[in-house]
């Protein structure tokens, strides 16, 4: 059952990924940023194992993606990748953060 929950998230989170993914590197921010928020906000409020399996793992893993953040910070003029990387970096730190200390 653990293993349908997580497939669910995952289609639930792909779909919110997909809808933004025209966006370019500001939409790869987006999902990433989201992430990160609502991952630090289940583990502030202790879902529970199986519900961070279903919703951490399946919607947040697939929301996210960390490899076309990658990808995006490859390309174009050094300040460019810098900005990116730092701006990445920093907000989805900041967005965890935040989460957990709501949860």
């Amino acid at each position: 059952m653990i293993a349908f929950g997580i497939a669910a998230g995952a289609a639930l989170g792909g779909v919110a990924r997909y809808a933004l993914a025209g966006f370019g590197w500001r939409g790869t921010l987006a999902v990433n940023v989201a992430g990160s928020f609502l991952l630090g906000l289940l583990l502030g409020i202790d879902v529970g194992r199986d519900w961070l399996l279903v919703l951490g793992a399946g919607g947040c893993g697939a929301l996210t993606t960390f490899s076309t953040f990658a990808l995006e910070a490859s390309r174009g003029p050094w300040q460019a990748r810098a900005t990116i990387v730092s701006i990445t970096t920093a907000t989805c730190l900041a967005a965890a953060t935040v989460g957990y200390a709501i949860g």
